[in-house]
């Protein structure tokens, strides 16, 4: 499926896509689950696994602030971000639950 926006642009052919921060190759094979599990069971984030997630939101988020802190038109498609593997998705949904938290969008239990 190719997703099109204005000017009739494809996410394949945005240069200005917020592109996630490579997971590191030692992680990229875990699953989404197994991730999951390390984060709930690794609150003080003394695992390597915990350790990686926090990176990539990091990395995403900084990248993120970066994108909104230039004066001028931001597109919507700059809100597409494209996870590799489960390791990135989880960081990619920790960021947005956060965003939507601050923004007061959901509610953070």
């Amino acid at each position: 499926e190719i997703v099109l926006f204005w000017k009739g642009e494809t996410v394949e052919h945005d240069e200005e896509i917020l592109t996630l921060p490579a997971a590191r190759p030692e992680f990229m094979n875990l699953s989404e689950a197994e991730v999951r599990k390390v984060i709930d069971d690794d609150p003080w984030q003394c695992n390597p696994i915990t350790g990686e997630v926090t990176r990539l939101v990091v990395q995403c988020m900084t990248r993120f602030k970066a994108h909104f802190g230039q004066p001028g038109y931001v597109p919507p498609r700059i809100l597409r971000i494209e996870a590799r593997c489960p390791i990135e998705k989880v960081a990619v949904l920790m960021l947005v639950s956060f965003i939507e938290a601050e923004a007061g969008l959901v509610t953070v239990q």
